[in-house]
């Protein structure tokens, strides 16, 4: 695995020539520059062989990103820094961690009909099940920690502290769709301890929850 981190070049040629996909404020076209990166995969997330988490400051694209392949920077329009990525993790290991995720749970419902799993949100579930149906700072917090800490044994970690740093409601434009893709976001913050090396390693490589190809799962770990 290979770990990079991208940045693009504040040069005006380039500016110039990616002007719509930097200025446009469609977080969508910034992400395909990316994907740019890694032509040997498909368009299609399920042949997405990276996941990368979104550091863009005041419209300026900056990513970091674990792949099974180098990024391909032949366009010249990045400054990339990459290295090979391959930590050593045993069990009992405490990590300082940050990890953006989309937080959705499942619900089944009768529809048709028919049963059938359907997808909320889980900040905005739990607003509409409190008395008040308003999204807090502290509902945040408390909604956010509980999804990671139900799935956290499963990835093969146990949290030992955890901030839920911000939730975001995000819409990307996909060419000229009238319907836009429609996702939140929240970020984490803390530390954990590993209790399954094989779980959390592959959680580490592939990532944790959907919208992987929007951004979503790259759990960043440091001694």
């Amino acid at each position: 695995m290979f770990f990079s981190k991208i940045t693009l070049l504040p040069d005006m040629q380039v500016i110039k020539k990616l002007n719509n996909f930097i200025f446009s404020h469609n977080d969508y076209l910034v992400h395909q520059l990316l994907w740019q990166l890694f032509r040997q995969d498909s368009i299609d997330t399920a042949m997405r062989s990276f996941i990368y988490r979104d550091e863009t400051n005041h419209k300026w694209p900056s990513f970091y990103v674990i792949s099974q392949t180098m990024p391909d920077n032949n366009d010249n329009f990045w400054k990339i820094e990459t290295k090979l990525y391959a930590p050593h993790i045993e069990t009992g290991q405490r990590f300082q961690f940050i990890l953006r995720v989309n937080p959705r749970i499942a619900k089944k419902t009768e529809k048709e009909g028919k049963i059938k799993s359907i997808h909320y949100d889980i900040i905005q579930d739990t607003a509409q099940n409190a008395a008040d149906k308003k999204i807090t700072s502290e509902l945040i917090q408390t909604a956010g920690k509980n999804w990671l800490e139900k799935r956290s044994q499963q990835y093969g970690f146990q949290l030992l502290d955890i901030c839920v740093d911000n939730f975001q409601k995000r819409i990307l434009f996909k060419g000229k769709q009238e319907n836009p893709i429609r996702f939140s976001t929240i970020d984490y913050n803390g530390y954990l301890q590993v209790i399954d090396v094989e779980e959390f390693e592959k959680n580490l490589f592939q990532g944790i929850g959907p919208a992987k190809g929007f951004g979503c799962g790259l759990l960043l770990i440091k001694r």
